[in-house]
């Protein structure tokens, strides 16, 4: 995991990252483009162990992926237990 420290430096680093990743990729004659999805969960503002971190930032992700994809969300209390209902309804 990456120990970035507060909301704004996940912000900065994460908009770089995007728009890397934005850039038409020319391969042997062909474009691609890289669309991406990206959930963030932050310690110690959401103050869990490494697995819930990671599940947070998952349910995030989806969230993401829900509006449009290519973008970022952070996890919140109010996102992950609505993904937590959702998966045990499952």
């Amino acid at each position: 995991m990456l120990q970035i420290g507060d909301v704004d430096n996940a912000t900065d680093a994460t908009t770089k990252v995007l728009e890397a990743l934005r850039r038409t990729f020319r391969v042997e004659g062909y474009e691609f483009q890289i669309f991406v999805s990206i959930g963030i969960a932050l310690y110690p503002n959401n103050r869990e162990d490494p697995e819930t971190l990671i599940k947070k930032a998952d349910a995030a992700m989806y969230r993401v992926k829900a509006s449009g994809k290519d973008n970022f969300q952070f996890a919140s209390i109010v996102d992950w237990r609505n993904h937590a209902l959702t998966a045990d309804a499952h």
